[in-house]
């Protein structure tokens, strides 16, 4: 799968490796007809629709060239970056952080819940140094893009970038039975209830792993309807973010490249920086 060797860079503030994305177009989003049936299959809660509808139509774009993170912002990058700056979290400030009430089906307030503890003091989240960060906010992710110098992917970046020049489900395919998923995703069916080490699993035809899976990522876009859809997005907050990938609790309808989330909270969101293709802050390292 991996068929496109892409230049790369590692980054001098945060020590990332950044894999240069070419431009070009690209068919963002999904049709009609395909989210409803994806969303017929899934056998997902009515209310939910909306969910699935918001990635359409599939509408054309044009991405300009940039770098993207190979891998997800680990729990090391984060440590530096709070320990340079004193940077707290607005879990932290705040004193708690969100759960997934599973018998309920709702987001509760967890105290004490933030990304040192992504599932408070007693629980067995794993926060080793190569984990994805995870109980961030948007706004969290702006702030540690701002002390690299780097900044969020737009929407557009991010399903051009996981896609590689695919026009499937997938990057890795259609997958209807999800036969392959677990070769490049950790999502419910084989996470074990937790997030993952990254970079562990096969990444997409330009070497970016984690696009799906393991933790939802942060965009710079607003969650409104794309263009020319019929299916207006009500907003539950005026800074409703748009986030991608799915994560390690989800439905593998959820980690497809055009599904759109917006609401999710806690253990289950982390994200990944981009960068012009200027180069500030960065020292090109070519892989051959």
């Amino acid at each position: 799968m991996y068929n496109h060797i892409m230049p790369e860079l590692q980054h001098q503030k945060d020590q990332s490796i950044m894999v240069l994305i070419p431009a070009g177009k690209f068919l963002m989003g999904s049709s009609v007809e395909e989210e409803a049936q994806e969303f017929h299959q899934s056998n997902i809660s009515n209310a939910l629709k909306i969910w699935f509808l918001a990635a359409t139509p599939r509408h054309e774009k044009h991405v300009n060239q940039f770098y993207l993170d190979k891998f997800p912002v680990t729990n090391r990058q984060f440590t530096q970056f709070v320990s340079e700056t004193g940077y707290r979290t607005e879990a932290e400030i705040s004193g708690y952080g969100w759960r997934w009430h599973i018998p309920n089906q709702k987001w509760k307030r967890a105290s004490g819940w933030h990304w040192k503890q992504p599932a408070g003091e007693k629980g067995a989240f794993p926060t080793g140094p190569d984990y994805p960060v995870v109980h961030i906010t948007w706004q969290d992710a702006v702030q540690y893009c701002r002390w690299t110098g780097k900044r969020l992917p737009t929407e557009a970046e991010w399903e051009y970038a996981c896609r590689a020049g695919t026009n499937t489900r997938y990057f890795w395919g259609e997958d209807p039975n999800y036969d392959y998923i677990g070769q490049y995703a950790w999502y419910i069916g084989n996470a074990e209830n937790k997030t993952q080490i990254v970079g562990q699993k096969w990444p997409n035809a330009w070497g970016l792993h984690d696009m799906c899976g393991n933790a939802w990522e942060w965009v710079s876009d607003q969650y409104v309807s794309y263009p020319g859809s019929a299916y207006q997005i009500q907003q539950s907050g005026k800074n409703q973010f748009v986030q991608r990938g799915g994560a390690w609790y989800f439905h593998p309808t959820y980690l497809r490249s055009s599904y759109r989330g917006s609401t999710i909270k806690g253990n289950f969101v982390g994200f990944r920086c981009a960068m012009d293709s200027c180069l500030n802050g960065a020292t090109i390292e070519e892989k051959q």
